[in-house]
């Protein structure tokens, strides 16, 4: 299996080859949390998920959005962070896994925090107590 990219340093074209090579040679997506990746938040002690993702723009300039599998919008494909990925290496299997595409990874955008509509409630019925 091939390991991923350093965190913050240049991959050559040969290096993201291998990494695409041993996402295509999977022979099933990742299911479950075993080897997810979690975090504590500094404030309130919570423990969240880490996830990525990306914004695929495709040779044309377009967007690749993929089907939500619980509602029915449209998404860009993200998903969890897996223990033994790199940021990088997880957002290209999640963007395979979701929306069927290879491709190189660009710059890194800001992370952002989000909550979903679960977590909020929960946090807002924990809160009422």
């Amino acid at each position: 299996e091939a390991e991923g990219p350093p965190e913050n340093g240049p991959v050559s074209p040969r290096e993201w080859e291998l990494y695409k090579r041993d996402i295509l040679n999977r022979t099933e997506s990742r299911n479950g949390r075993d080897h997810q990746r979690f975090a504590t938040d500094a404030q309130t002690g919570q423990l969240y998920r880490l996830t990525t993702g990306c914004v695929p723009i495709m040779n044309d300039g377009r967007i690749l959005l993929v089907s939500s599998s619980k509602k029915e919008e449209w998404i860009l494909p993200k998903g969890g962070w897996e223990s033994d990925e790199t940021l990088e290496v997880s957002a290209l299997r999640e963007t395979y896994e979701e929306g069927g595409i290879l491709g190189m990874i660009g710059p890194r955008l800001s992370p952002i925090d989000f909550e979903t509509r679960k977590a909020k409630k929960r946090r807002l019925e924990l809160e009422s107590i």
